[in-house]
């Protein structure tokens, strides 16, 4: 990390890319558009919002425990397999959540309790888990 974030620019990852645990990290700038197989920013507790996130993943995309995570824009607009955003505390909205996921929705613990219903409206979603 450099000022909290990313020294470089990534275009695109062929397979996973985990920039988690990192408490400084206050942006996504510089991630890779695309992702072949996951991504997480998990417990990057200095992050209020997703831009600059890949805007493909094939896999999962994980920003659990993203505590001051306030808002989801700059999420995917697809994700192949799992969406984490459970444990940010600061999350009040679904707004910006990708449009495509193609397992489960993983919100719980969040500052707004959600519901499938309120998933299901904005977001092509198979499964659920709130």
């Amino acid at each position: 990390m450099v000022n909290g974030k990313l020294p470089f620019k990534f275009g695109r990852v062929d397979k996973d890319f985990y920039c988690c645990d990192c408490p400084s990290h206050t942006s996504l700038d510089g991630s890779p558009q695309k992702v072949g197989w996951n991504f997480s920013c998990r417990d990057c507790t200095s992050l209020t919002s997703l831009e600059g996130a890949p805007q493909k993943v094939d896999g999962f995309f994980d920003c659990h425990k993203c505590t001051q995570l306030e808002t989801l824009k700059g999420a995917p607009t697809y994700v192949g397999g799992d969406f984490y955003c459970s444990g940010c505390a600061s999350l009040e909205s679904l707004e910006y959540i990708p449009e495509h996921v193609a397992s489960w929705v993983i919100c719980g613990g969040c500052k707004c309790k959600f519901k499938f219903e309120d998933v299901k409206n904005i977001c092509d979603v198979k499964e659920k888990k709130l």
